[in-house]
């Protein structure tokens, strides 16, 4: 799965992913300052599976039927590396755990942290949002 680590989120984000998980960032897609619909155009051209990003105006329901791109939201209080570190980490378990499923998928999933939230509260919210 191929994503792009937004430029609103700290750059060093896209070492917390493992494979089959590939995370690929805005800069050094040399997309920066490039409008939501001009990059979710390039990021369907140029083979992504969907976008990470903490922008919850990025995805809306008409962007999520003309693309068929994957949003990986972190919801928290900031975007402070320390705060969206267990975030992504949970992103990354869910990922992998589904993977497969997400891969054939044929419409955009809209999948969500939200760092105020516990854990589990996480993890099953997670699993709603893809389902």
């Amino acid at each position: 799965m191929k994503l792009l680590l937004d430029e609103n989120l700290p750059l060093s984000l896209r070492h917390e992913f493992e494979l089959p998980i590939e995370v690929i960032t805005v800069q050094y897609m040399q997309w920066k300052g490039r409008k939501n619909g001009e990059l979710l155009g390039l990021m369907a051209m140029s083979g992504f599976d969907g976008i990470i990003t903490a922008d919850q105006r990025m995805y809306t329901d008409e962007v999520v039927r003309r693309f068929n791109l994957h949003f990986c939201l972190l919801r928290s209080r900031d975007t402070q590396l320390e705060t969206l570190l267990p975030l992504v980490r949970q992103m990354n378990t869910f990922l992998i755990q589904e993977h497969d499923q997400l891969m054939q998928a044929r419409t955009s999933r809209i999948i969500s942290t939200d760092g105020l939230a516990d854990e589990e509260e996480v993890l099953a919210e997670l699993c709603q949002s893809a389902g």
